[in-house]
């Protein structure tokens, strides 16, 4: 290629009477041959330049996509989670003896409070965890893990009976 380019070097030194027609047909390829090269030359760096930028760009689509998953994942979290009217600080210890198992005097005894009361508290429990019964309402709070782990098993006998 230097003897090339030097041909065309010596050629523009002279004067353009002194070309053939043959000259000016192979200078003019050699013209167009260089614009090639220059062409392709560019036409490289322009690409090697996108290819940086486009790394970024992937980049930033490859977090986008990481961001958004995790948007997703919250979303059907949130979405999955029932929602349910909190119940109170009474309302919970109700709901943790009528979990074991406790009758509605039990309940009224062991909390000291008198039986209407717990009939209250256990209908609006039952209300709120939108169930239709205690025993669905002890599943449903254990489901929700409203529940210690101990609440949900009665207390065990101290002394087994014997079976008549």
């Amino acid at each position: 290629m230097d003897t090339e380019v030097r041909g065309v070097l010596e050629a523009s030194s002279l004067q353009p009477e002194q070309f053939t027609e043959q000259d000016l047909h192979f200078l003019q390829v050699v013209a167009r041959c260089l614009d090639l090269v220059i062409d392709r030359a560019e036409l490289a760096e322009r690409r090697a330049a996108l290819a940086v930028e486009n790394a970024h760009l992937y980049q930033d689509l490859a977090n986008c996509e990481h961001r958004l998953r995790e948007m997703v994942e919250q979303v059907v979290e949130v979405k999955s989670t029932p929602t349910i009217e909190p119940l109170t600080g009474r309302q919970r210890e109700v709901l943790q003896l009528l979990a074991q198992g406790k009758t509605n005097a039990e309940i009224a005894a062991a909390l000291s409070i008198r039986l209407t009361t717990v009939k209250g508290h256990v209908q609006h429990i039952i209300a709120k965890l939108e169930v239709t019964d205690r025993t669905q309402a002890a599943v449903r709070a254990s489901q929700l893990g409203l529940l210690p782990e101990s609440s949900t098993r009665p207390n065990a006998p101290e002394q087994s009976r014997p079976v008549i």
